[in-house]
């Protein structure tokens, strides 16, 4: 398989593999980040933007300094009067 389509980390001891087409966003969690996959939420100690680093740049954007997103799930944008945008995922 093509490396950049997988993320590798670790969690509970053990080295974890996971294709980046299944990681839908990812939310800071103080020191740790929660990864949004299409099956499941995984919790891992490591820093957002340390993961970002990771990932393949064109197809995940940080989108605020607690989310970034993937932009194969992004549907629509939405503009909001407070100038703010709202994403809506597949």
């Amino acid at each position: 398989p093509d490396e950049s389509n997988i993320f590798s980390f670790k969690k509970d001891g053990k080295r974890h593999l996971l294709k980046t087409s299944e990681l839908v966003y990812l939310t800071a969690n103080g020191k740790k980040t929660i990864l949004h996959t299409i099956n499941k939420d995984i919790e891992i100690n490591e820093l957002m933007e340390d993961i970002l680093l990771r990932l393949p740049k064109e197809n995940f954007l940080r989108v605020h300094k607690k989310y970034s997103l993937n932009l194969s799930f992004v549907h629509s944008l939405e503009h909001l009067s407070s100038g703010d945008y709202q994403a809506f995922l597949h």
